[in-house]
């Protein structure tokens, strides 16, 4: 079992002239090349990313081929590997073994990824063997002597070959392993599942005992312990790093030590002696030219890091440091979108309390002065003793009053409606609709009842709010002669729906950034740990459905 696993340790480090590369499966364009590319084509990393660099630099003859075959097999979201030849800087053709695979995002390609294998040596050696044995055929008549040596060297060729192949053999084998390992960290983009799984899948194809990984903080200061295996996490996390962790990071290069308890950059031996840790590689974690930390490595057993084996740790901190990068943004972008979302609850309710004060400011210093006025009226009228012309202008005076007035209750309500304060949802619901029809003269349907339920003030102010931005819209956008407003309950949610039968809204109105109406609803029914949906018909209406779950 041991030899079983040494022989496969060693097929996955023997490695020759691969580079691994991602790019969008939309353009075409390099969004990650390794730095073996140099070597490879002799173009520098930085010409790799330029627009339809591998396309201009496939050989002429390959183009239609390489650039047909790619195409098809993206498009249909299938890995594939094809072999095709690329000019080099110096104008040599190099042949290539490419081993893409295809990521989907939502059934659609989005990336490519893949690894670029050197076979222009084993594609040499067929082309001369081809033109060797050719010229054996042509010379085989009359020359028995000549054919025994040209047999023997054959020979000798067909088993360099096979040599060649078994090499090549097991270099694909490593990257398949390589490519599983990058499809297992790359499934999701939970920062402490994708350490785990890289974690996990490096101690199984590779011999080494224990691994960690620390990380830089926010503020790219301080490496912080994340994730540890087979090592006691208290004692690791107690310590503060070591010399090796230092060099990495200023080196930004793999570091090695045989032997981590006598080697002075350990600082602190006690930690590697109680764990049995004797040998030791760093590798550090690098997105767009910037270390976000390192990738430490341990075996029990005195052990030399061969080159083949430090290229291949390399490759592997690459693809983790892209994963582990996306997941970091991914979980940026979601506290910035909770952050978002408590800033604009709170700005709810600092508005919804500004309009409750301006609707009892517009009450208290508008409705009560305007009230008593009336009455000094009253009492004018009574003491005008019958005078014609006083009666008509105290009438108009009450005219305008009572308009003032209207005015004073519409405004008033259009802050914060008593209603909802007063009565609840139900009855707020359904006084707005019937106001709707008497302010725009629209055909406007109630139905429902919530039977006395009764929400916590933000969330009935919330669906209060949602209904007046639904009407509002059927107002102004929707060209619709009537609209029906149910409100209803089951055992678990409040329903609302406004249905119209206007022009109905397009898809990509739906979907519109500048549609604020649309984005403040939306907002206000997560807030409430509601779901809204907006269903419209181009020609027969819009649907806007609303569920918020009851207390």
């Amino acid at each position: 079992m041991r030899k079983t696993r040494e022989k496969d340790r060693r097929r996955l480090l023997e490695t020759t002239g691969v580079v691994p590369w991602e790019a969008s499966a939309k353009t075409w364009q390099f969004i990650y090349v390794g730095p073996q590319a140099v070597k490879l084509l002799g173009y520098p990393v930085a010409a790799w990313y330029q627009k339809d660099f591998w396309v201009k630099h496939l050989h002429p003859d390959d183009r239609k081929y390489a650039v047909d075959f790619c195409l098809t097999f993206s498009c249909a979201g299938k890995d594939f590997e094809f072999e095709y030849r690329m000019i080099a800087s110096d104008q040599n053709v190099v042949w290539l073994h490419d081993l893409v695979s295809v990521e989907l995002v939502k059934g659609v390609p989005e990336k490519l990824r893949g690894y670029m294998i050197d076979i222009t040596e084993r594609k040499r050696a067929q082309e001369e063997l081809d033109q060797y044995r050719r010229h054996l055929e042509a010379t085989l008549e009359g020359r028995t002597s000549e054919v025994a040596e040209a047999n023997r060297q054959l020979s000798s060729q067909l088993t360099e070959r096979k040599r060649a192949e078994e090499v090549i053999r097991q270099q694909i084998e490593r990257l398949t392993a390589l490519r599983e390992m990058t499809l297992t960290i790359t499934s999701t983009l939970d920062l402490t599942t994708v350490l785990e799984n890289l974690l996990e899948k490096i101690e199984h194809l590779l011999p080494y005992h224990a691994s960690s990984v620390r990380l830089f903080d926010r503020n790219g200061e301080i490496l912080e312990p994340i994730i540890c295996r087979n090592l006691d996490v208290e004692s690791w996390k107690a310590r503060q790093g070591s010399g090796f962790v230092r060099e990495i990071i200023e080196k930004r290069l793999p570091v090695t030590s045989i032997d981590v308890r006598s080697d002075p950059r350990s600082r602190g031996p006690t930690f590697f002696r109680k764990h049995g840790l004797v040998s030791f590689i760093g590798i550090p974690l690098i997105v767009k030219d910037q270390p976000i930390g390192v990738l430490s490595l341990y075996t029990r057993e005195r052990h030399e890091f061969s080159g083949e084996e430090i290229e291949f740790l390399t490759m592997v901190a690459a693809q983790a440091a892209i994963a582990i990068h996306n997941s970091k943004l991914y979980e940026e972008i979601h506290r910035s979108r909770e952050e978002l979302r408590e800033l604009t609850q709170r700005m709810n309710v600092a508005l919804e309390e500004e309009r409750s004060r301006l609707a009892r400011q517009v009450h208290d210093e508008l409705g009560q002065p305007l009230v008593g006025l009336k009455m000094e009226l009253a009492v004018a009228g009574e003491q005008s003793d019958g005078n014609r012309k006083a009666g008509v202008e105290n009438r108009r005076f009450f005219d305008i009053i009572d308009s003032m007035l209207e005015a004073v209750r519409t405004i008033g309500t259009d802050l914060r409606s008593p209603i909802l304060d007063d009565l609840g949802l139900g009855a707020a619901v359904e006084y707005a609709t019937r106001e709707f029809h008497n302010r725009t003269g629209l055909q406007c349907q109630f139905t429902g009842t919530l039977d006395g339920t009764f929400l916590d003030p933000d969330r009935s102010t919330a669906v209060f709010r949602i209904l007046q931005e639904a009407l509002s819209n059927v107002a102004r956008h929707a060209q619709a002669d009537s609209v029906v407003v149910e409100l209803q309950k089951n055992d678990k949610n409040i329903l609302l729906t406004v249905n119209d039968n206007g022009k109905g809204l397009e898809p990509q109105q739906l979907d519109d950034h500048n549609s604020l109406g649309i984005i403040g609803m939306r907002e206000r029914a997560v807030l409430c740990r509601g779901e809204l949906n907006i269903r419209g018909v181009p020609g027969q209406g819009t649907t806007i459905s609303l569920r918020v779950p009851l207390p």
